[in-house]
């Protein structure tokens, strides 16, 4: 098992096309304007840039709600967050309050001391979790890295998991269906 990294972007016109001629390293979303790039180290390999720019793919970020949304219902997604960043440094004693609330698994307190940071202007940059013993990672420009053997099963992985959530590729569940 190794860590991918997944860079996401959006699709602009029909992205039923056969992308094997780009990369194997290159996937659509059959239900979504999404398209992912797994980085790759190849020389033979077209590079991210290039990809992007011939599919005319657009970057996106992460809708900051969908953060929010996450760590309110970590709990009830069966995630242990790890990690948050900042886009901006923050105070000391901020951090280490969200670093004790996340060492106590208190999600509440997290999301009440991140409402206060926001008042700052400041957005959360990434979230790192584990979800099923595995570790994930999203980053407010539609970064992930993902746990799996090999990149053909990187999408599978990506909906399957709250990764999707964070995205916008699934709805999160409402609260009656906890």
């Amino acid at each position: 098992m190794r860590t991918h990294v997944v860079h996401l972007y959006e699709s602009i016109g029909n992205m039923k096309n056969d992308f094997s001629h780009f990369s194997e390293d290159l996937f659509a979303f059959d239900s979504f304007p999404v398209v992912g790039i797994v980085s790759n180290d190849s020389l033979n390999m077209p590079s991210r840039q290039t990809i992007v720019k011939e599919l005319k793919l657009k970057p996106f970020e992460i809708i900051q709600d969908h953060f929010d949304l996450f760590i309110k219902k970590a709990d009830k997604l069966g995630v242990k967050l790890q990690k948050i960043e900042f886009t901006h440094e923050i105070e000391f004693e901020l951090e280490e309050e969200i670093d004790d609330a996340l060492y106590n698994n208190d999600y509440e307190e997290i999301f009440k001391i991140i409402k206060q940071i926001r008042n700052e202007h400041v957005d959360i940059f990434s979230i790192s979790f584990f979800y099923e013993g595995n570790r994930y990672r999203m980053t407010k420009h539609a970064v992930a890295e993902v746990l799996g053997e090999s990149s053909n099963e990187i999408p599978n992985i990506i909906i399957q998991s709250p990764l999707s959530l964070i995205a916008g590729l699934k709805k999160f569940p409402s609260s009656e269906a906890f």
